[in-house]
């Protein structure tokens, strides 16, 4: 599961700039655009779905929407870890229709 590292701010191609939420996973380090984003939460306990991808770690209840959790190191072939107190899960705002 993610730990944030920090956000970065990058030029783009074009000039402009583009504003990162960076995190790492394994050894590695990610970003994704903050427009992605549509918050930042500890944390909380999921719930397994029968049956489901071994990347779908569960769901989670987040303001009475259910909210699809991936576990992101098993998506990219990284070894599965335990989540601690620095874990935080990202919510894509693109999944969430409010």
């Amino acid at each position: 599961m993610p730990e944030l590292s920090h956000d970065a701010i990058v030029q783009t191609k074009l000039g402009g700039e583009l504003q990162l939420v960076v995190f790492n996973t394994g050894k590695e380090d990610f970003g994704i655009d903050i427009m992605n984003v549509q918050e930042i939460i500890r944390m909380t306990n999921i719930t397994k779905i029968p049956q489901s991808p071994h990347y779908i770690r569960g769901i989670i209840n987040l303001r009475g929407k259910i909210i699809v959790v991936i576990n992101l190191n098993v998506v990219m072939g990284m070894e599965s870890s335990e989540h601690d107190e620095n874990t935080r899960i990202i919510v894509q705002a693109s999944m969430i229709p409010w």
